[in-house]
């Protein structure tokens, strides 16, 4: 699945911001995300052990050259959570309009069980 963060509206609004994708796991094994240079987006994920409803993290990715290797982002997903015992718990995240810029963002998530 190809997905796409544009510049618009809820970048611009007041705070709070809405989410552009509001958080949410993922049902398969797992999902394998690749994302571009963009930087109108950001992903967050739910702090680990955190009960606080305000406690997200942002998901730094380093810069993006040709220099370096692609860098892929692994989320658990609730099946493999569930086969697990929850050992390897399900990743709430979310991706939410970043102030700071304008470049479209681009993702390219498989979705994988």
């Amino acid at each position: 699945t190809l997905l796409g963060y544009r510049y618009g509206s809820r970048h611009t609004k007041k705070s709070p911001k809405p989410p552009l994708v509001a958080s949410h796991t993922d049902v398969g094994i797992a999902t394998m995300l690749l994302f571009n240079d963009g930087d109108c987006a950001k992903l967050q994920r739910k702090a680990l052990h955190s009960n606080d409803n305000d406690d997200w993290v942002d998901v730094i990715l380093p810069p993006i050259s040709h220099d370096h290797d692609t860098i892929f982002i692994i989320n658990i997903g609730d099946c493999l959570s569930e086969l697990s015992n929850n050992i390897l718990p399900s990743t709430l995240h979310r991706v939410i309009p970043s102030s700071k810029g304008k470049t479209p963002r681009n993702c390219l998530a498989l979705f994988m069980g």
